[in-house]
């Protein structure tokens, strides 16, 4: 799903002219456009296979054909939802563990690997 929303997230220029009147107005104020539209061309720009996908960042969002068939374009593209991890914000390891794992690193030592890089 990651990739699916990074390909979506770099494509919003691609999207975002895709429903831009024909006239070339670069300056258009936010509009509403069909979630089955937004779907197609967001399918049709990563590909078929990647549908199930689209549509579960779609709902994710709140864009649903059955609760809302319109959907601001402006706002989702500009916030485009990023899916949780299930990682924990906790350290692997306690403060104190950490504390013992550097006691054992000499300071030449690092110094000399670093500059290496």
């Amino acid at each position: 799903m990651q990739y699916v929303v990074d390909r979506l997230y770099d494509a919003r220029d691609t999207l975002r002219e895709s429903f831009q009147p024909g006239d070339g107005d670069d300056a258009v104020a936010p509009f509403m456009v069909p979630v089955d539209g937004l779907l197609e061309q967001a399918v049709s720009f990563l590909e078929e296979n990647y549908r199930e996908k689209v549509v579960a960042v779609l709902k994710s969002s709140g864009a649903e054909k059955e609760a809302c068939p319109m959907l601001d374009l402006e706002k989702w593209l500009n916030s485009m939802y990023i899916p949780e991890t299930r990682a924990s914000n906790v350290p692997p390891f306690s403060l104190s563990k950490e504390r013992g794992m550097w006691r054992g690193v000499k300071v030449e030592r690092l110094q000399s690997v670093l500059q290496l890089y």
